[in-house]
């Protein structure tokens, strides 16, 4: 995945964030407020149900007082006259008047009128808890001697909850003692509820608490509430609020459950602000991740895409320190750094050019080896340097300041958010000034390390041309040549094999460099060998095969140097040609083997490692090219 790609998903995700954050704050903070702002309105309409439902009460207990306070209600409970009843107690009174109940006791109990109308069937109805005749059945309701107000409330009856009101009998003018009671009653019907839903404009049900007609959904959700308790609200789905209240009886029981159905135009036009807020959200993310974007594309990728299509054109070329210059015409980091890295392209051209000459002079000879070395030691930094000037570039965190810079510039942030993001930018700014200004020191000290190198270089220009000669020879001679050339002390360990199956056991090669292989790979092995002796306890004067294979392969000369020493550990397999990597103790060692595989690299062929692990013995392959057969 490309750069901008990345950097184009990374501004991305940063943006789905913060746009998740938004609704998901919109959601827990936002919504909420909106319910709970209906909440609070829930419960004030219910406070004017309830308020609907005293002025019911007061009013009916006006109406009672108006009527125990009358002369007339005076002298029938003493004397009960007929014009009383025919003039005043008839279904017109009560039609008129929206009653449900008249009844007149005397100061005995003793019941003087007593009728239950249903407006219905416009006719005087038998209601058990009022009988038309005897006692009163329920004497907490009568007024006492010194009790003039009687009571009002909620009365549970037989067919329902009563609005009722009572007050003691007694002439307008309350000079006389009173006579009995009255009392007036209205049931909590439809007609009643409707009255009231029209005086609060709200959907009501009032339901008394002994019906078992209440619906489940409605139990459930008063389910456990309390006199005491505030109106209880329940969402009855998204635009619409169940408000509960418990209205008492005279008692103190409850009397009716009361339920009012609102609307939740607050939530409605929040969602849509929300919705509007969040499209705003999106609309401006995706114009400010185009803007981010295409703003990141003009001043870093593009610039650095520049860049580096010309370092892969020149890498890829033949001569890849030669071709066109990287400068880019900028006064930034990026400008800084291609400048910075054509100086060094250029003083490693001058150190190549020098280097070659030096090599042709040199040949094949053995002072190729100290010329390798030395020009190892001093590149080995150089790419080490190069290492560090890349980590420092990525750890730049880039992405990170552009994201804070997309926030800071939408402007959403909180005071203290912002705040910290504008020094988080500052630190950055820091930062990258201070990374700037390493980088630049670490170019120079890689300008410094080419300039080491040429004078690595001039310090061989001493050495005179040689050309590199091959000619054909016979490589069993070679390699006995070559064990002649080990220490006695190695070579008495070692039972030489030789398995050469090459035209006439000859081959085509530089003979002092292939020499020179062999005699390292008969030394290593003779060494392995006499180690495994002397690690085993065997006779020291025993002597160990060294097998030497040679044949020709598809693509060239195979030989083989085979030994049943100590073996070599499957970790060090992959850094034995490593340059100074030895597992011996004397500090001169390690350069053997890396000698060898840098001399027949540059004869066009390769030198590998086989073993099976400690104890199992070693192969080293040595591979020519084709024109070495």
């Amino acid at each position: 995945m490309s750069v901008s790609t990345r950097i184009f998903f990374t501004v991305l995700c940063g943006f789905a964030a913060y746009a998740l954050v938004v609704v998901l704050a919109q959601r827990t903070f936002v919504a909420s407020s909106f319910e709970e702002l209906e909440k609070i309105q829930a419960r004030q309409d219910m406070g004017r149900v309830i308020s609907a439902l005293d002025n019911e009460l007061h009013h009916l207990d006006t109406l009672t007082q108006d009527w125990a306070e009358w002369d007339d209600s005076y002298d029938f409970v003493r004397d009960r006259n007929q014009g009383y009843i025919d003039s005043n107690l008839i279904p017109e009174t009560f039609r008129d008047t929206e009653l449900n109940l008249i009844a007149l006791y005397d100061n005995s109990g003793q019941v003087v009128w007593s009728r239950v109308y249903d407006p219905e069937t416009d006719a005087f109805v038998q209601a058990p808890d009022f009988p038309e005749q005897g006692p009163c059945l329920h004497p907490e309701i009568l007024a006492g001697p010194d009790d003039m107000d009687g009571v009002r409330g909620i009365f549970q009856t037989g067919r329902g909850a009563l609005l009722l009101a009572t007050w003691a009998v007694t002439t307008s003018l309350e000079d006389a003692p009173p006579v009995g009671t009255l009392v007036m009653g209205r049931y909590v019907d439809q007609a009643l509820v409707d009255r009231m839903a029209d005086q609060v404009d709200l959907r009501l049900s009032v339901w008394s608490a002994t019906n078992q007609d209440i619906p489940l959904e409605i139990l459930d959700q008063a389910r456990g509430m309390v006199l005491d308790e505030p109106a209880r609200v329940a969402v009855a789905g998204p635009n619409r609020l169940h408000v509960l209240q418990v209205y008492p009886d005279l008692t103190g029981l409850p009397a009716l459950l009361i339920q009012a159905t609102l609307n939740r135009p607050v939530t409605q036009r929040g969602n849509r602000a929300m919705a509007f807020d969040q499209m705003a959200v999106i609309i401006g993310g995706v114009v400010a991740l185009l803007l981010v974007h295409l703003s990141i594309q003009a001043l870093v990728v593009w610039p650095v895409g520049r860049l580096t299509a010309q370092v892969v054109s020149r890498g890829q070329s033949p001569n890849p320190l030669d071709g066109d210059r990287l400068t880019l015409d900028r006064t930034d980091e990026i400008g800084t750094l291609s400048r910075e890295f054509e100086a060094l392209l250029e003083r490693l051209t001058r150190a190549r050019r020098e280097l070659a000459q030096s090599a042709h002079r040199a040949g094949q000879s053995e002072m190729a080896q100290g010329l390798v070395h030395n020009l190892r030691n001093t590149m080995t930094p150089l790419v080490s340097h190069l290492d560090l000037i890349l980590a420092d570039l990525r750890s730049a965190s880039l992405e990170d300041q552009e994201r804070a810079r997309s926030e800071l510039a939408e402007g959403n942030a909180e005071p203290q958010r912002r705040d910290k993001i504008e020094s988080f930018l500052s630190l950055a700014a820091e930062r990258n000034a201070h990374l700037l200004g390493k980088t630049v020191d670490q170019l120079t000290e890689l300008t410094r390390r080419a300039d080491a190198i040429e004078r690595v270089v001039n310090d061989f220009e001493r050495f005179t041309k040689a050309d590199t000669l091959t000619e054909s020879v016979i490589l069993e001679d070679l390699v006995h040549e070559a064990l002649d050339l080990i220490p006695t002390q190695l070579r008495v360990h070692a039972k030489l094999d030789t398995q050469i199956s090459l035209p006439e056991g000859r081959l085509r090669t530089n003979p002092p460099i292939l020499l020179q292989v062999l005699v390292h790979l008969l030394s290593n092995a003779a060494e392995a060998v006499a180690a495994r002796v002397e690690a085993e306890g065997r006779d020291p004067d025993e002597r160990a095969a060294i097998t030497i294979r040679a044949w020709s392969a598809d693509q060239g000369v195979r030989i083989n140097v085979e030994d049943k020493g100590l073996g070599i550990d499957p970790q060090d397999l992959q850094r034995i040609f490593d340059r100074d990597y030895t597992t011996s103790k004397d500090p001169r060692r390690g350069f053997g083997l890396h000698w060898c595989s840098g001399v027949l690299n540059q004869l066009g062929g390769r030198l590998t490692a086989h073993s099976m692990g400690p104890g199992q013995g070693a192969t080293f392959t040595i591979l020519l090219p084709e024109n070495h057969v």
